[in-house]
């Protein structure tokens, strides 16, 4: 049993349904965990935005698969969502992990022992995982605006050169 390109056509709305909860889902979680929100308190700073500095991994999974059915249908306008998408993700990451990581420097200074230890592993594991993130998404984010930049030549060639008229065999 195959499909036809009707039924393939009918998945993709679902798909990118699936790859929007992907990139949606993890932040609605975490930002739950840190209601009430207390942006001048610097513990809370350094808890939320480390929460939401590790939450990144899964939103990649949800711009790769927007960037790959958009690559697989042709469209131009997706994969510029895509790269938008991708780039204001990490562009707030960066901002993010600037803050968390002055804060960090100002709690692990004032804690000692184990509690001073434990702080430091999830500084450094935040900072991983945000090295790990923001050069993948900005690397989604340039890839998907440039192959929407390629489908766009090629429809417009395509558009062109299909124009013409002919005349006579």
């Amino acid at each position: 049993m195959s499909l036809s390109s009707r039924d393939l056509k009918q998945l993709i709305p679902a798909i990118y349904l699936v790859a929007l909860f992907l990139i949606v889902a993890p932040y609605l979680n975490e930002l739950i965990k840190v209601w009430p929100f207390l942006p001048s308190d610097a513990g809370w700073r350094f808890g939320a935005f480390g929460f939401l500095l590790n939450a990144a991994t899964t939103p990649l999974l949800g711009f790769a698969l927007l960037a790959g059915v958009a690559l697989a249908t042709s469209s131009a306008t997706a994969l510029r969502s895509t790269a938008v998408g991708a780039g204001l993700l990490a562009a707030v990451l960066v901002v993010l992990l600037l803050v968390f990581m002055r804060d960090a420097g100002q709690l692990v200074a004032n804690l000692s022992g184990l509690m001073q230890q434990q702080a430091r592993v999830a500084l450094w594991r935040t900072v991983l995982v945000s090295l790990f993130c923001l050069p993948v998404l900005s690397w989604l984010a340039i890839g998907a605006w440039r192959a929407s930049s390629g489908i766009r030549a090629t429809l417009s060639a395509t558009a062109r050169s299909s124009s013409g008229l002919v005349v006579g065999s």
